[in-house]
């Protein structure tokens, strides 16, 4: 695992022990000026976008949710979603019932639009 911070962590204690955990278990740990936004990639292919960067309470939006939704909105079924992700049909339904619950949508048109609204395609 890859982690870059922002160079203020380096004044956080919790931070710190953070960071000197995830080095004594092979991770890497940098720290850069200013960053966009809070970002967390894993294994290559994966990353984590927080909903609300101001409020991270609010959760995550994992990538593969983003992409998707982009599969599905262009008019893929959940088996082709899931093919093209390489994941289960049944994993393509779990993801889309928590991003309809985290959007607060009650139908997948619903969850296209407010997805839309909020950046998210």
């Amino acid at each position: 695992m890859k982690t870059l911070n922002q160079d203020t962590t380096r004044n956080d204690p919790h931070t710190t022990a953070h960071a000197h955990w995830l080095l004594s278990r092979g991770s890497e740990v940098r720290t850069a000026p200013v960053l966009p936004q809070r970002l967390v990639i894993f294994d290559r292919a994966h990353a984590l976008v927080p909903i609300d960067p101001a409020d991270t309470r609010k959760g995550a939006l994992h990538v593969t949710e983003r992409e998707l939704l982009r599969l599905l909105t262009g008019g893929l079924t959940d088996d082709g979603a899931g093919q093209r992700l390489g994941i289960s049909s049944r994993t393509v339904s779990r993801h889309m019932a928590s991003i309809m619950e985290r959007l607060g949508a009650t139908s997948r048109f619903e969850a296209g639009l407010k997805a839309a609204q909020r950046g998210w395609l």
